[in-house]
This record gives structure tokens, C-alpha cells and sequence, in this order.
């Protein structure tokens, strides 16, 4: 499978996981009260992760149709979601400790994978051991997406606050 048609493939499911888990967080609310901050963290990261995941999937097709060539988009397209996954974990995990939300030990292990998919991302785009490839930029998508179904099965399985 090319690279670029298992990008769509992952667009595709990442908008189907984002409805799907939504309908099932709001069902998750009691009657009584709805969703806690907490709840309501996970959903927001769980939404944001996998929309997030659907507009990178799309976004080396977008480059291409404004004239970066099919060869090159790779390097441009690892150095935008490089960026990007600096800024939106840092965001994140600051309205975590806000909420004073307690952190699992595997929580620990998503955020240390999510670093080491940012340095591949940041290689691919410097061409340091990568020359472009389209491996650190699905690999990231991918993971955008590991997150955003561990976020559902915390919602889903209860988790401590």
C-alpha cells in the first residue's frame, strides 16, 4: 500500500473513532450531573487527538495540490506536524495539571513514545538518517490515533482523578 493512500485509510477511521468515541463519552455522563472536569478532559484530548490525526492524514495531499512535489512533501509535511506535536502535548499537559488529574504509569510511556515519534519526525524533516521518507510522518499519524483510542478506553473503563 502506498503511503499516501494508507494516509486516507487512517483520515477515514481517525473521523470514524472521533464520532464513534463522542457518542459513547456522551452516553458515559450521568443524568444527574453529566461529565467532571476529568471526563471531560479525556474527551476533549480524545476529539482533539483523533481530529488531529485526520487532518495530518490529509495534509501531505494538500501540500501536493499547492505544488510541492509528491517527492519532496514528506520533509515540509514532518517539519508542520514536528510543530505541531510540541506545542499541542505541552498544552495538554498543562490543562492536566490544572485539573490535578492523576497520571498512570503507562500514561508515562505514551508520552515517552510520543517523544521518540517527534524526534523521528524532526530527523525526517533535518534528512538526518531519513531522506524525507513517508515512515516518521505515517508512524506519527498512526500514534495521533494510538492516543486518541487510549483516551477512549479511559473514558470508557473509568480511570482515578
Amino acid at each position: 500500500m502506498r503511503p499516501e493512500d494508507l494516509l486516507l485509510t487512517l483520515a477515514e477511521i481517525a473521523v470514524t473513532l472521533v464520532g464513534f468515541s463522542a457518542l459513547v463519552a456522551l452516553f458515559q455522563g450521568r443524568p444527574d450531573r453529566g461529565l467532571d472536569d476529568a471526563e471531560r478532559f479525556r474527551v476533549r484530548i480524545l476529539i482533539e487527538t483523533g481530529l488531529q490525526g485526520a487532518l495530518f492524514a490529509v495534509l501531505p495531499h494538500t501540500l501536493v495540490a499547492f505544488g510541492v512535489s509528491e517527492e519532496m512533501v514528506w520533509r515540509p509535511a514532518s517539519g508542520i506536524l514536528a510543530l505541531a506535536g510540541v506545542f499541542i502535548p505541552i498544552f495538554n499537559l498543562r490543562r492536566a495539571a490544572a485539573l490535578k488529574l492523576a497520571f498512570l504509569p503507562f500514561d508515562r510511556v505514551v508520552v515517552a513514545f510520543g517523544v521518540g515519534v517527534q524526534v523521528a519526525l524532526v530527523l525526517n524533516f533535518l534528512e538526518i538518517g531519513f531522506s524525507g521518507t513517508p515512515g516518521p510522518y505515517v508512524l506519527a499519524v498512526i500514534w495521533a490515533l494510538v492516543v486518541a483510542a487510549y483516551s477512549f478506553l479511559m473514558i470508557t473503563a473509568g480511570r482515578p482523578k
